[in-house]
């Protein structure tokens, strides 16, 4: 009795489950579209991921210190040996030539003022 019980509950559940008059999925096809052939140029096309890394590199070792007023040059542009790449600001460059000026004619002084 048990099992009968059970065998009809799972009828019961099988046909809830579905809908009345559904046919299995299996046997429906499904929907095709159709195309013509037609003959016409195609654009070749192609995408990478990468990573491009350049042959030769430079750095550029500053030999004075100082602050940038212009950079002549864009990054990765071409650059040749004598070509402007950088200007710095020129108010301690000329501080420091005044100063040595003056240390210049200080020390000038002095040796005036010894051979008197």
């Amino acid at each position: 009795m048990c099992t009968d019980l059970f065998v009809l509950l799972c009828q019961v559940a099988g046909a809830a489950s579905s809908p009345a008059g559904a046919q299995p999925a299996a046997s429906q096809a499904p929907p095709v579209g159709v195309v013509p052939v037609e003959r016409r140029a195609v654009e070749g096309r192609a995408s990478f991921v990468g990573r491009v890394s350049a042959v030769d590199t430079v750095q550029i070792v500053a030999r004075v210190r100082g602050f940038l007023r212009d950079r002549s040059f864009l990054a990765g542009q071409e650059v040749r040996a004598g070509n402007l790449l950088v200007m710095l600001e020129r108010a301690p460059f000329k501080a420091a030539v005044a100063s040595r000026g003056a240390d210049l004619a200080s020390a000038l002084a002095a040796q005036l003022n010894a051979d008197l």
